[in-house]
């Protein structure tokens, strides 16, 4: 599969990071997917909003980084509802250095859940099951030591690392979606 998002990564870092964002570019898609499997299709501005934080009226970067921000809204969303199967994580891409892309998706980790949270899942509506050891499971990863040294087998568990984040965030997202499919009560 080709990682779409991944050559979006790093222009949305850059944009955010001398924007002074409220988020980050992979927790900030951590949070959109989140809110995807809860809401089913999420405020797009509502998002941006949350991204950006406040901003001076008029900035043109805000402006332009808003308009990013809605594309990177178009792309997740039509994973999420055309073939949740295709789903991407926005994350570096595979040439940027390990520590950086196990920063990355331990932060996109990190979005995803609080974005249950800012959603209205709590902690104690998650019930055992497949969707609950996902969720410990994610809680887990955004601890993950980010200070790796570059070799195959680091590789390779990243790589396991983020396939399992992947199918854990579509378990949940099917669970939530149809709640006889896992053990989850919404608030």
């Amino acid at each position: 599969m080709e990682r779409q998002l991944s050559r979006l990564y790093s222009d949305l870092k850059h944009r955010l990071t001398n924007l002074n964002a409220d988020m980050m570019a992979a927790e900030s898609h951590g949070v959109l997917c989140a809110r995807f499997c809860l809401e089913g299709t999420p405020d797009a501005d509502s998002w941006v909003r949350e991204v950006l934080g406040q901003q001076e009226p008029g900035n043109l970067q805000a402006g332009e980084s808003e308009q990013f921000l809605a594309q990177v809204y178009a792309q997740t969303s039509a994973s999420f509802l055309e073939a949740m199967d295709e789903f991407e994580m926005l994350l570096p891409d595979d040439d940027e250095a390990l520590t950086e892309r196990t920063r990355a998706l331990a932060d996109w980790c990190s979005g995803f859940v609080a974005g249950l949270g800012l959603g209205g899942l709590q902690a104690d509506n998650l019930l055992e099951g497949e969707v609950g050891e996902a969720t410990q499971d994610l809680i887990e990863i955004t601890r993950m030591d980010d200070d790796v040294e570059e070799n195959e087998s680091n590789e390779m568990a990243y790589t396991e690392v983020m396939e399992y984040v992947r199918v854990a965030v579509m378990t949940i997202g099917l669970s939530l979606r149809n709640p006889d499919h896992g053990q989850v009560l919404h608030s």
